[in-house]
């Protein structure tokens, strides 16, 4: 509604969960040809409309994990199961910030979030340590390449938008990098919107975007 055109591209290490390796940070604004950094040929669109404010209500978002079919094309999903975040008959929404690194979770998405990833294995269980100030972030002992059972088995998300037949599924290892000191950050940031009413929206940023 803008006017302007927005692609991500990687920026962020993903190596670690067979994804790309960058040298530098990037976000594209406009359009051009970035025709040598993304495959055209293997992109689904989702289609979805803000309301009078901005933003983007959510039908589901769920937290776990899917299994699909890697040695024909096309990809078939072989099963999956997703616990669903938040309440019964409680909307919620989302906005995009380029600005904002990984996804905001208001709080009460952030615990069950947080709650679920204690859950995926012992090692895990034993490793993670989430901060629950606003702002804060999940962060693991060691290196990111140290916990392939979480980037590797389908561990994600599934959202899907109000009013769209389609949904999408982005895996828990985009919202993830290492940090200048080796150690494995997972950027579910907390949203404190008992104090901040601004922080009462879920937050799409810029790793959630590539």
């Amino acid at each position: 509604m803008s006017g302007f055109f927005l692609e991500t591209g990687p920026i962020a290490d993903q190596t670690f969960s067979n994804g790309t390796a960058t040298a530098s940070p990037t976000l594209y604004v406009g359009g051009s040809d970035y025709s040598t950094i993304f495959d055209s040929t293997d992109r689904n669109v989702l289609t979805v409309s803000p309301d009078a404010d901005g933003k983007f209500d959510l039908e589901f978002v769920g937290f776990g994990y899917s299994t699909w079919n890697t040695i024909a094309e096309p990809r078939i999903l072989l099963r999956s199961y997703y616990e669903s975040l938040g309440y019964p008959n409680q909307p919620q929404a989302a906005i995009l910030a380029t600005d904002f690194t990984g996804m905001g979770l208001p709080y009460y998405l952030w615990y069950q979030t947080t709650n679920l990833l204690y859950k995926v294995d012992t090692t895990i269980a034993a490793d993670l340590v989430c901060d629950d100030n606003n702002g804060g972030i999940c962060k693991l002992n060691d290196k990111c390449s140290a916990y392939p059972n979480l980037w590797n088995n389908g561990w994600s998300f599934k959202i899907q938008f109000t009013g769209s037949s389609e949904y999408l599924i982005f895996p828990i290892g985009a919202l993830a990098a290492d940090d200048s000191n080796g150690i494995c950050s997972i950027y579910i940031q907390y949203l404190d919107d008992e104090h901040y009413s601004q922080s009462s929206s879920v937050i799409f940023g810029t790793l959630f975007l590539q």
